[in-house]
């Protein structure tokens, strides 16, 4: 139950992947490839969570001009 209740497996992965590497202000710049590698899924499921976890204002996606995105986590 709780803040989780209702997450999909890669939502809840992709999730706690970027929370360990989060600084301390929650930001952290994992690749896509990374990230699926991590947590045992797939790059897609990868971008279909995070793009559910930013919908849900769990993460903030900071797009930049390089390849990778950076993350914020808020929870």
């Amino acid at each position: 139950g709780g803040v989780f209740k209702g997450w999909t497996k890669p939502e809840y992965a992709v999730f706690l992947q970027l929370n360990a590497q989060a600084d301390e202000n929650g930001v952290c710049f994992p690749s896509v490839r990374l990230l699926a590698r991590l947590a045992g899924i797939s790059s897609r499921d990868v971008v279909s969570a995070v793009k559910t976890l930013e919908a849900r204002g769990t993460i903030r996606v900071i797009r930049t001009n390089r390849s990778v995105n950076h993350y914020q986590v808020k929870l």
